[in-house]
């Protein structure tokens, strides 16, 4: 018996998208009739196995790489979106690095990478999707039960990114 999630016709964003957890969450999504577009850091292999793994199944789905650390590549990347698409209706904030060592050992660069990835990236991507649906958003606004927006537990899934 086929469950209609509701989903169908609307637009989702997924950062993350090229393996694990992202690429689930886009199989997933397009096969319940949305239209995707997913974000990966480098992978270009992976993105394009998810784009023909989600066409051929009849889905809808694009791949753009794109640092989420980045806030001009960020905000290019929403708006190249929300410009073909008129809309983002989901965001899925999952992409996230790692970098594995004892915390002593790690270098100020890693650090400063995992933080911009995992936290900056999470902030950018809302603020920018607000943006384009006409919300203004001051500092301290963003909410975590915001009901269209999903995140990741990276630090529960490393495998994911």
């Amino acid at each position: 018996m086929d469950i209609d999630s509701g989903l169908a016709g609307k637009v989702a964003l997924v950062t993350g998208g090229s393996r694990g957890i992202g690429r689930a969450v886009v199989e997933l999504f397009a096969r319940d009739g949305m239209d995707v577009v997913f974000f990966y850091r480098g992978n270009a292999d992976a993105a394009q196995q998810v784009v023909a793994a989600v066409q051929s199944a009849g889905g809808r789905c694009e791949a753009m790489q794109v640092d989420v650390a980045d806030a001009e590549a960020v905000a290019t990347a929403v708006e190249r979106v929300v410009d073909s698409r008129e809309r983002i209706d989901v965001l899925v904030n999952n992409a996230g690095i790692v970098r594995d060592n004892i915390l002593g050992m790690l270098e100020d660069e890693d650090i400063r990478a995992v933080l911009d990835t995992n936290v900056g990236g999470v902030f950018l991507q809302q603020i920018q999707c607000r943006h384009h649906r006409g919300e203004e958003v001051a500092r301290g606004q963003l909410q975590q039960d915001d009901p269209d927006v999903i995140h990741d537990g990276k630090e529960q899934f490393p495998e994911s990114v």
